[in-house]
């Protein structure tokens, strides 16, 4: 259960990101790697990148790092 706001906020859009399979293996990875240790963010992110092969602090950084929500613009043309 995700009671984290942070983790909430962070969690489906990674999941969105990666798909069912990358993230919950990240999921069992993390839980295995970090078993009575605490994790942060920054562990977290270099666990999914070295999982995906991509570079996601960029992503963390947005969602975990920021003040604020994401602001987000739609333009017609």
């Amino acid at each position: 259960d995700l009671t984290v706001t942070g983790v909430q906020t962070c969690a489906l859009p990674i999941w969105i990101e990666l798909g069912d399979e990358l993230f919950l293996e990240g999921l069992r990875k993390l839980y295995i790697d970090y078993k009575y240790k605490r994790a942060s963010f920054t562990d977290i992110a270099n666990l999914y990148s070295e999982l995906s092969e991509m570079d996601l602090n960029p992503f963390f950084n947005q969602w975990v790092n920021r003040t604020g929500a994401p602001e987000l613009s739609v333009a017609v043309e």
